[in-house]
């Protein structure tokens, strides 16, 4: 599968001595094929102590900046911008190093027949009188040839066990690893979804849902699924009670969470199961922001749901801190 991103990231060891400067060269291709089909902008960013930015007139023939600070402690964000698309990519700079970077963007299409969802994850937790829901889409955009998808009216649609207008701070976040970027839902023809503007480019990007409905020691959840699902994972608190038809424990875990899994569900299927018992979070956990993104495809998928509750906390506080940042409020 071809990376959306940074299709080639190169440290060639050098002779330049170790000054403490570095060196960014390379340009940017279409990786749609043929010749960029629009302007592009593009700009090279350091936010650390020695930070700076810098731009490049015409990135389509090549970019090279000298003198750049190095370090672990002055990461670069490479932004490139075209046909409305933001892209970027991470990365650092190692003191006498030459870094090569040949960075990808994509023409557009609003064409919405590549998309389709790898994997998902439903994960439970309580709150007060309250269970919060987490939704985690894997999606997969495979055009071909690829391109990025676009729409005014959504790319991709969220499933709800309850009427858009029933859940409380109901959140839409997409991430490619970098940030996760927050998106207001957007309605759609049916009251249990919405949909989210987030372009996707090709290859792997993250949804995310998040929201909270009553609790009073029971809860149905029942929706329908868009989108055709190899693999859906539920996560639940150890004490709660998961029962569903289709449904297998595929976990039982002793660092705070049980992990059961439903296959194959097809477009248009219900996702139905119940959720009895278990103990609110504790009340210094309140505080804890919602909303968790998994990123990348599982290489180590063997190992992977014994780990789910150690990464939970590191990945939902990642999402949740650039969630508080945009909404200026804290749970």
């Amino acid at each position: 599968m071809r990376k959306a991103l940074l299709s080639s990231l190169l440290l060639v060891s050098s002779a330049l001595a170790a000054s403490g400067e570095g060196v960014v060269r390379g340009r940017v291709v279409n990786g749609t094929g043929g010749p960029l089909q629009g302007p592009l902008e593009f700009r090279l960013a350091s936010f650390g102590e020695k930070g700076g930015v810098w731009e490049a007139d015409d990135a389509a023939s090549g970019f090279h900046f000298d003198g750049l600070p190095t370090g672990e402690e002055n990461p670069y964000l490479v932004h490139a911008s075209y046909l409305g698309v933001v892209y970027n990519s991470r990365f650092h700079l190692r003191s006498g190093a030459d870094t090569t970077i040949v960075f990808e963007v994509y023409d557009t299409t609003s064409a919405l027949s590549g998309i389709r969802v790898d994997e998902m994850e439903i994960d439970l937790s309580l709150v007060e009188d309250r269970i919060r829901i987490d939704e985690v889409f894997r999606v997969l955009n495979e055009t071909a040839p690829p391109r990025t998808v676009v729409g005014a009216r959504g790319t991709f649609r969220v499933f709800l066990p309850a009427p858009m207008s029933a859940v409380s701070d109901l959140v839409l976040a997409a991430s490619r690893g970098i940030m996760p970027v927050r998106r207001d839902p957007i309605p759609t023809e049916r009251p249990d979804e919405a949909a989210i503007d987030y372009p996707m480019r090709p290859g792997m990007t993250a949804v995310a849902a998040s929201f909270d409905l009553p609790y009073s020691g029971e809860f149905a959840f029942e929706a329908r699924a868009p989108y055709a699902v190899p693999r859906i994972l539920i996560v639940a608190p150890p004490d709660m009670r998961i029962e569903g038809e289709g449904l297998s424990p595929a976990h039982a875990g002793t660092r705070g969470a049980g992990v059961f899994t439903i296959e194959s569900i097809a477009a248009g299927d219900r996702i139905a199961f119940r959720a009895v018992g278990g103990s609110p979070a504790a009340p210094a956990a309140d505080a804890m922001p919602k909303g968790r993104i998994f990123t990348g495809a599982p290489p180590f998928a063997a190992i992977r749901l014994p780990l789910i509750a150690l990464l939970a906390f590191v990945l939902f506080a990642a999402l949740g801190i650039s969630l508080r940042a945009s909404s200026g409020r804290v749970r």
